[in-house]
């Protein structure tokens, strides 16, 4: 299914060519709070999963698993490595605003009993021209 127009994006576009982390904090409180966090005080993400989605796979978006790529949970920060495949890098759709892709991520708490939670992270890949901030 396509990214909605409407989901929040990472702020920073990134151009297909990059390799660079990304990193999702993920909010923790008492699970009354207003909003809702994420975890629940004292909960700990036991495993998680991404997963890039149909669209994002056509378009040449991959995550990166290789060594020192991994995606990595430490305390409640998740960090990952996503690619565009390099045959893939100058195609059309990267033109102009580019194209926003998603990735789902599934996570699976250490409460008892587990919750598990899916959210799609969504990322804006755009040919970056003349700027080096």
């Amino acid at each position: 299914m396509p990214v909605p127009a409407s989901a929040p994006a990472f702020e920073q576009p990134v151009d297909p060519s990059d390799v660079q982390e990304f990193v999702v904090t993920l909010s923790q409180g008492a699970l009354d709070a207003k909003p809702a966090p994420f975890l629940i005080t004292g909960e700990a993400v036991a495993s998680f999963v991404l997963a890039v989605s149909v669209e994002s796979a056509a378009a040449g978006l991959s995550i990166r698993s290789d060594s020192g790529y991994a995606p990595t949970c430490v305390g409640n920060k998740i960090t990952f490595w996503p690619v565009i495949a390099a045959g893939q890098q100058s195609a059309t759709i990267f033109d102009g605003d580019g194209v926003r892709l998603g990735v789902d991520l599934t996570i699976t708490t250490n409460n008892v009993p587990p919750r598990i939670k899916q959210r799609t992270l969504v990322l804006r890949v755009a040919q970056q021209y003349g700027t080096l901030a």
